[in-house]
């Protein structure tokens, strides 16, 4: 069958149709003839059917699910003792201090704990810096730090141990010295239910 006969089969269908909302469903269908698109009648069932089913194709495919699962950090590995990594080290303090950190403590500056991306919490490390040859060990309590080409973020104690404090960066090496002992475990309450 050729085109010209089908564009005539068309127009015979269409004929005495009154529609408005008839070039949409054109368009859906992908018609040959948008002249006798304009004449496809919405009142046939079956192109109800085809409309209505589009529109939700079309309504569907920018929906997100609801119950998709929402990306988070992945679980640390665990820390390997000796691992070492080099790279430069900051500190911070206030407006920090008192607050709570990403593992459920309260931060305290004056302790010796530091922020990494992602070392298992409860790790303890050995900083060194490389400028000056002094070393503190801390706890990782807390996740960090966010700035680009940064390795770790120090409390205020011990960037003052390594001398860290005046210049705010250093490069520095880390070293894991103790791994976690267990894994830190969720008390489930009522109030989580």
């Amino acid at each position: 069958m050729n085109v010209k006969k089908k564009m005539q089969d068309q127009r015979i269908l269409c004929k005495n149709i009154e529609s408005k909302n008839c070039f949409i469903v054109c368009q859906v269908l992908q018609t040959p003839c948008l002249r006798a698109c304009k004449e496809v009648s919405m009142n046939s069932v079956p192109l109800k059917i085809v409309f209505v089913a589009a529109c939700f194709l079309v309504l569907s495919s920018c929906a997100t699910k609801k119950n998709a699962p929402l990306k988070t950090a992945s679980t640390p590995k665990p820390a390997r003792i000796g691992m070492k990594q080099v790279g430069i080290a900051s500190w911070y303090g206030d407006p920090y201090h008192g607050r709570k950190a990403a593992n459920g403590e309260i931060y305290d500056m004056n302790t010796f704990t530091a922020a990494h991306k992602s070392l298992p919490f409860e790790t303890w490390v050995r900083v060194k810096n490389l400028s000056n040859n002094k070393t503190t060990e801390v706890r990782i309590t807390d996740r960090g730090p966010f700035v680009a080409g940064r390795i770790i973020d120090l409390s205020r104690a011990s960037a003052t141990q390594i001398e860290l404090i005046r210049p705010g960066t250093a490069k520095v090496r880390i070293q894991v010295i103790r791994a976690p002992r267990h894994p830190r475990k969720l008390r489930v309450t009522s109030n989580t239910l």
